[in-house]
């Protein structure tokens, strides 16, 4: 269906959700047999554990469940070419840990309003560090 279109390029689909078990933010990716386009994979949710102190590394994880074979992450993910990056961002409905603390912080709305703040700022890192974006052309117009 997307080599019809030829000007069409998706380069990230991020499905949020909410999870009921689980605390923090954290990721779902897709498993890649070339280990370059594994480690590709990996940019975005690390650049995201540097802006958010909500996110869990650590919870990441790259899988092939045939469970989630239906997932717009795992169809979409088979269907992009290797430039496209597909991810499932999860969230817990109740709270997260911060570095070195072991009291859950509960979301609140401004939280999450925040964990969204800081995936566009993973956006913006991620397109400066790519060269992307001209980092002394951004600082000119940011006041």
């Amino acid at each position: 269906m997307f080599d019809v279109y030829d000007k069409v390029s998706l380069e990230f689909y991020i499905d949020v959700h909410a999870h009921s078990t689980m605390m923090n933010g954290f990721m779902y990716g897709n498993v890649f047999e070339e280990e370059e386009r594994v480690q590709r994979q990996a940019v975005f949710p690390r650049l995201l554990c540097h802006n958010a102190p909500d996110f869990s590394l650590s919870s990441t994880s790259f899988n092939r469940d045939l469970v989630k074979a239906g997932t717009g992450r795992r169809f979409l993910g088979g269907l992009l070419d290797d430039t496209s990056y597909c991810y499932t961002l999860e969230v817990s409905f109740y709270s997260y840990l911060t570095a070195g603390s072991t009291t859950p912080v509960p979301y609140t709305e401004d939280s999450y309003m925040k964990l969204g703040r800081n995936v566009a700022r993973t956006f913006l890192d991620y397109y400066k560090l790519n060269s992307l974006i001209d980092e002394n052309k951004l600082s000119s117009h940011v006041t």
